[in-house]
């Protein structure tokens, strides 16, 4: 438990929110525009789309924490899942960004909420939650985890930074596909680092008798908490407003105010004083 966490390994597991974000900095930034620009798919059905898909990425969230909390594997509880969804975070983003032209207008909504639920509500919340949980997991030093947070949000701010200054060139040579196959592999390669980089020490070994508890009953005992439910409805009102508003910037920059480019310089400005605060 009170094992000093290498350098190494802190940026083994930092590399696995930037991961996420390569995932989840371009839907959040930049799928909306494709959505209504490249499929032809109306605003308000893509805010509609979105809306339902926070809702259910609440409950989701709930059933993943109880899930992560009853594996018990040679890897250990979190891990495990980072490595089958880091595959599955690459091909989600790489299908998300890939609506079939052919398809209806119908069918193209009906491929688009497949599509995007599977990869927001499923495979993101796995990986995305075996992720937080790690900086538990890997140690109790709170020195090594106010570290691991420091070089997590760097990493992160440095990375979202990048994506919005070269998703939309990459989108000019290789259209959206193939832009979300290099931002998919990208994301893939940083999870298997901290899967491979990270280890599981501060995991008690003995199991005391809630662990005999089912997944349902577990379900069962935090809906009759209300506190938890205070807090999983706040945290969907902010998920909803983070999913409707998240893809605006790029429109402020290409419409409003001329070029689309600027959006990377809108980033920057935002995320430089917040990095030099982690940094400090």
């Amino acid at each position: 438990m009170n094992h000093k966490v290498s350098l190494g390994e802190k940026i083994a597991f930092a590399l696995g929110d930037v991961g996420c974000n390569f995932i989840w900095t371009v839907v959040g930034s930049f799928l909306t525009l494709y959505y209504t620009d490249s499929v032809g798919i109306s605003a308000a059905v893509v805010g509609t789309i979105m809306l339902i898909t926070r809702i259910l990425d609440g409950i989701s969230d709930l059933g993943m924490g109880v899930v992560i909390d009853h594996t018990h594997t040679r890897w250990g509880k979190a891990r495990p899942w980072v490595l089958i969804t880091a595959p599955l975070m690459g091909i989600g983003l790489i299908l998300t960004f890939s609506v079939p032209n052919w398809l209806s207008e119908n069918g193209k909504i009906a491929y688009v909420s497949i599509t995007y639920i599977l990869l927001a509500v499923i495979i993101f919340t796995a990986c995305n939650l075996a992720y937080s949980t790690l900086t538990a997991l890997i140690t109790g030093r709170q020195d090594d985890r106010t570290s691991m947070t420091s070089i997590r949000y760097i990493l992160v701010y440095a990375v979202m930074i990048l994506i919005s200054y070269t998703t939309m060139p990459l989108v000019e040579d290789f259209g959206w596909t193939g832009m979300s196959v290099i931002f998919g592999i990208a994301g893939m390669i940083c999870l298997l680092i901290t899967f491979f980089g990270t280890r599981e020490r501060n995991i008690e070994n003995k199991k005391n008798k809630d662990d005999n508890i089912s997944i349902a009953k577990s379900l069962i005992l935090l809906l009759k908490n209300k506190y938890f439910i205070v807090i999983t409805i706040l945290f969907v009102v902010n998920f909803i407003n983070m999913g409707l508003t998240g893809g605006v910037g790029i429109y402020f920059a290409r419409d409003f105010l001329g070029n689309s480019d600027l959006y990377g310089t809108m980033t920057l400005a935002n995320y430089i004083p917040v990095m030099l605060y982690h940094k400090s």
